[in-house]
Order: structure tokens, then C-alpha cells, then sequence
């Protein structure tokens, strides 16, 4: 027909064809999306087809009938989170894939997500466990004699502000066995704002625990 020929996207044409002869064996109604060539806007746009079946009298076959909605913006919205939710998908493939140890903190010092080295270097269960009893990984004071709490708060803000900070740290299992780490806290976009992604490296067995901190 003329009007899949002029307006319809080629790529689009088969499925509407397919489309409309489901509707006219079953007699009945559908909606489907498909492409449509806006002259004033000058590109493509996604529209809704409510095709219904109606049988004339004289006329074995019947008629097709629909209407047409624009939902250019809903599809490009959902095209959109598809391909954010890829990304992210593809990004935690690859931190779970990364021999260290990496968490992400939001501007409110909140500890937000982790990959599967920071369970297994705690020997946790799980991330949830890991996100919920963060705190529980560092003892309350550092070699330095400084508490953990307020040192961890410090370094965020300094990352938040500079863009990065590294750092020697001694984290602990939660059965109180020590875990001397180097830290590297980074500041990266994300959206509207700012989240800070920081990876631990166990220094166990590599040098003496951070003893002479002072």
C-alpha cells in the first residue's frame, strides 16, 4: 500500500504487514508500534496502530480499520533506560570480573553497591552483608591511634573535593583478623552528580602490618 511505501520505515514494513493479517484472521483488535516518517519534524517517529477488524455486509473479507498515537517520546524513553540498564549490566560484568576489591560512595558518605571481590576478600555471604556491616570491616581506631570512622569520612570528603586520594588502610574480617589495604578513592560523574569509587588492594603478606602509622 501506498502509505507503507511513503511513510512507514523499510525496516517496519514486514512486521506491519504481519501485524495486520493477524488482525484480519482473527478478527479481532491489536496494537502495535512501528515507525513513521514525519514530514513537519523531518525524521522518523514511533506511533501506536490500533488496527480492529470490521466485516461489511457484501464483503466477505471485511475492512481493517485504526488510529494512530504518537509515542515517539514514551519509546525513546524506554530506549533510553534499555541501553542505561545495558551499561550498567556490562559495568558490573566487568567490576566483578576485576581481582580488587571496589565500592561506590554517594555524596551523603553512604556506602551504595560493591563487586563480588569485596564479599569474597571478607569472606562475606553476600553484598548485602558487605553494605550493611561496611563499618564492621575497619577496627574502631586505626595504627595512627585515629578513629576509623571519622579517617574514612575525611578521605571521601577529600575525594569528593580533589578527585582522588590514596591511602594505606587496616581493614579487618569480621572475626577481628587484620587486613592491611591501599586505597585509591576516585571521584566520577555520575548523572546530575558525583559518586566516589574506591578500590582496596590487600597488602597482606606484602609488607608489615601499618604498625608504625603515626
Amino acid at each position: 500500500p501506498a502509505y507503507m511505501e511513503e511513510f512507514c520505515h523499510p525496516d517496519d514494513i514486514a512486521g506491519i504487514k504481519e501485524q495486520l493479517s493477524q488482525v484480519r484472521e482473527a478478527k479481532a483488535a491489536l496494537e502495535f508500534e512501528h515507525r513513521l516518517w514525519h514530514r513537519g519534524l523531518d525524521r522518523w517517529i514511533w506511533v501506536r496502530i490500533s488496527a480492529h477488524y470490521r466485516p461489511l455486509a457484501g464483503d466477505s473479507e471485511g475492512w481493517i480499520f485504526g488510529s494512530l498515537q504518537n509515542v515517539d517520546e514514551h519509546v525513546r524513553y524506554q530506549q533510553t533506560l534499555d541501553e542505561m540498564r545495558k551499561a550498567e549490566e556490562r559495568t558490573q560484568i566487568m567490576l566483578d570480573a576485576t581481582p580488587l576489591c571496589c565500592n561506590f560512595w554517594d555524596e551523603n558518605f553512604n556506602n551504595v553497591d560493591c563487586n563480588q571481590e569485596a564479599v569474597r576478600l571478607f569472606g562475606l555471604a553476600n553484598k548485602q552483608e558487605y553494605l550493611e556491616r561496611f563499618f564492621e570491616l575497619s577496627p574502631k581506631l586505626q595504627p595512627n591511634g585515629r578513629s576509623s570512622a571519622e579517617m574514612a569520612r575525611e578521605y571521601i570528603q577529600t575525594a569528593f573535593a580533589e578527585g582522588t586520594v590514596k591511602f594505606e588502610w587496616m581493614h579487618q574480617k569480621l572475626n577481628g583478623e587484620p587486613i592491611p589495604a591501599e586505597i585509591i578513592l576516585v571521584r566520577v560523574k555520575r548523572g546530575e552528580g558525583y559518586i566516589v569509587a574506591g578500590t582496596t588492594r590487600d597488602l597482606g603478606g606484602r609488607k608489615a602490618p601499618l604498625a608504625e602509622w603515626h
